[in-house]
């Protein structure tokens, strides 16, 4: 029994430890919220890419719900951060963007289903936006068009 008790971790590896999602629900809100910033970042590219307008909101039913900020660091790092302008600004993300690697959610208190919501939603309106006047031709090419397209699905 006695010899468990030595911990050869270094201080890293701990914060490491430390670091991973402690139960299902906060891995599925990091996950959601990963997925998210990526849909930003993919369908606001200018939010992050230049260093104009660094900000943008997100609404539902024409009223702001959030408002989000991307900081720029010297070191090519940018810091995406979202506050509520409902509730005195009370901040609700703040993650940590790497080119090249997966965002670094440090903390993130927009419930999960907002975040699944406006995932699912955003894939719908993406496509629909530019033709709701064909929708009953579209609706027809969707069937054919669904076995074509699955192998390309790239996740």
């Amino acid at each position: 029994m006695g010899d468990i008790a030595q911990d050869n971790l270094s201080p890293d590896e701990k914060t490491g430890i430390c670091k991973l999602p402690q139960s299902k629900e906060e891995y599925a809100l990091k996950a959601s919220t990963q997925a998210l910033i990526q849909k930003f970042q993919e369908q606001l590219p200018n939010r992050f890419n230049s260093n104009d307008e660094p900000t943008f909101t997100w609404t539902e039913k024409g009223k702001v719900k959030y408002e989000f900020e991307v900081v720029k660091l010297p070191n090519d790092t940018r810091l995406l951060q979202g506050f509520n302008p409902n509730r005195n600004d009370e901040q609700v993300l703040d993650a940590v963007l790497v080119p090249g690697q997966p965002p670094e959610i440090l903390q993130c208190s927009i419930p999960l289903r907002e975040i699944e919501t406006l995932l699912d939603n955003q894939q719908s309106t993406r496509s629909t936006q530019a033709q709701t006047d064909k929708d009953t031709a579209r609706q027809r090419q969707k069937q054919t068009q669904r076995k074509a397209s699955k192998p390309e699905m790239q996740v």
